[in-house]
C-alpha cells in the first residue's frame, strides 16, 4: 500500500492530466484516423509539447519533462491496452 501511495505521489495531478489527454486522444483518433496514424499523432504531439516546454522555461526542468513523457506514454499504453480488449472481446 506504501508503494501505491508512492506513486500517487510521484504521478501528481499534472501527471494524471498527461496520462488522461493522451489516452483520450488516442481513443477519439483511432476510429477517424486508425490506430498507427493515432499512435503516431499522439506521440507526435506529446514530444513536440515537451520539447517546447524544455526549450520556452525558464528552469530548462529535465525532470519534469521526462515526468510528463512517462506519463503520456502510459496514458498511450494504457489506450491500446483498453483497443485490445475491446477488440478481442
Amino acid at each position: 500500500m506504501e508503494k501505491l501511495k508512492t506513486i500517487c505521489r510521484w504521478v501528481g495531478v499534472d501527471g494524471l492530466l498527461h496520462f488522461l489527454v493522451c489516452y483520450g486522444m488516442l481513443l477519439a483518433l483511432t476510429p477517424i484516423v486508425g490506430v498507427w496514424w493515432a499512435i503516431f499523432s499522439v506521440t507526435e504531439a506529446s514530444l513536440v509539447k515537451e520539447a517546447m516546454d524544455y526549450l520556452i522555461q525558464k528552469d530548462n526542468d529535465r525532470n519534469a519533462v521526462l515526468h510528463d513523457l512517462i506519463c503520456d506514454g502510459a496514458g498511450v499504453l494504457a489506450a491500446l491496452i483498453t483497443l485490445i480488449i475491446w477488440t478481442i472481446s
